[in-house]
């Protein structure tokens, strides 16, 4: 569609609407610029590791993540056909009605983006410890006990630079595969994206539009506990300064819900695509293909983005 006029964009895409060779979303896509098609493909999540082992560790890197909206939608009650009982549901009508939205609306799921400086996995053992160990320090200070590693919930891999697998006990998450990052100080951008009863995902919404039904934020790590000990607020606030001083905010990248990545390997600016992923939501399967136009969407500004961060060094 690049280098055609706005009208002659607006009218393809409505004809691609009427026609329906396309989800919805997929020719509302076709009205903006800057889509482009020529990416590499990610075939398995083998190719994901090499695409990271090759980034080099500090290197300017933007993930894009899917994950549940995790909001507070309003409910309505009734009958559970199984039991007979009442029960509380989504009232995605009531949500659709209140945010302006046309249709119906079944489901709704996040994609951030993610512009980190990577950590390669040879590396982050040594900068996780040096974390846990001042983390600890200050846990004690206030009177708090040590955090301790969840015993064999993780286990390497000798795969290029390592590969960290789920090594605990349950066979629903046997076979995942994460890449542990530090996410402290990134630029964080999420969209929420509302999907009909098909499972195409059928409208956007900037994280201010749904505000109001954001859930309220997880308290840092240890504050619950400095709560029930009786500390003052004035303590609470120096435990979290101190916390935050540390430089570091763990987030686990599942390597299933990673759905594209944009950085810089062998020197050439690069966005792979996983084509591959899958989502059910609310028993709903989320359309794969509106995912990876989703990606090819998003990930221009982001590798913009990491190309600036680069030009600063």
């Amino acid at each position: 569609m690049e280098g055609y006029s706005n009208d002659i964009r607006k009218m393809l895409s409505l004809i691609e609407r009427m026609e329906k060779p396309q989800t919805p979303y997929q020719a509302l896509l076709n009205e903006s610029k800057d889509i482009v098609c020529e990416t590499r493909v990610l075939k398995s999540a083998n190719d994901a590791f090499d695409v990271m082992d090759k980034i080099g560790n500090n290197k300017f890197v933007c993930i894009g993540y899917v994950t549940s909206a995790n909001l507070q939608i309003p409910q309505v009650k009734r009958k559970n056909p199984e039991t007979n009982r009442m029960k509380s549901y989504d009232d995605f009508e009531t949500f659709a009605s209140q945010i302006g939205h046309e249709g119906e609306i079944g489901a709704i799921i996040k994609v951030t983006s993610y512009n980190i400086r990577y950590t390669a996995q040879d590396k982050w053992g040594e900068k996780y410890n040096k974390y846990k160990n001042g983390l600890n320090k200050i846990r004690g200070e206030f009177g708090l006990e040590p955090i301790q590693d969840k015993e064999g919930y993780t286990q390497k891999v000798d795969y290029g630079k390592g590969v960290t697998t789920y090594g605990g006990n349950n066979d629903s998450l046997v076979g995942r595969t994460y890449s542990p990052q530090n996410t402290f100080g990134c630029k964080a951008k999420s969209m929420y994206y509302l999907v009909d009863t098909n499972g195409n995902i059928v409208g956007e919404r900037t994280k201010d539009s749904v505000k109001q039904y954001l859930k309220a934020a997880r308290k840092v790590e240890g504050v619950a506990a400095l709560e029930k000990l009786g500390t003052s607020e004035e303590e609470i606030e120096d435990f979290k300064n101190a916390v935050k001083g540390l430089g570091f905010s763990y987030k686990n990248f599942e390597f299933n819900s990673i759905l594209y990545i944009a950085a810089t390997v062998d020197g050439e600016k690069v966005i792979y695509i996983n084509d591959n992923l899958a989502r059910c939501v609310n028993d709903i399967n989320i359309n794969a293909q509106d995912f990876v136009d989703i990606a090819k969407k998003r990930y221009q500004e982001d590798l913009k983005e990491v190309e600036a961060q680069e030009a600063q060094q």
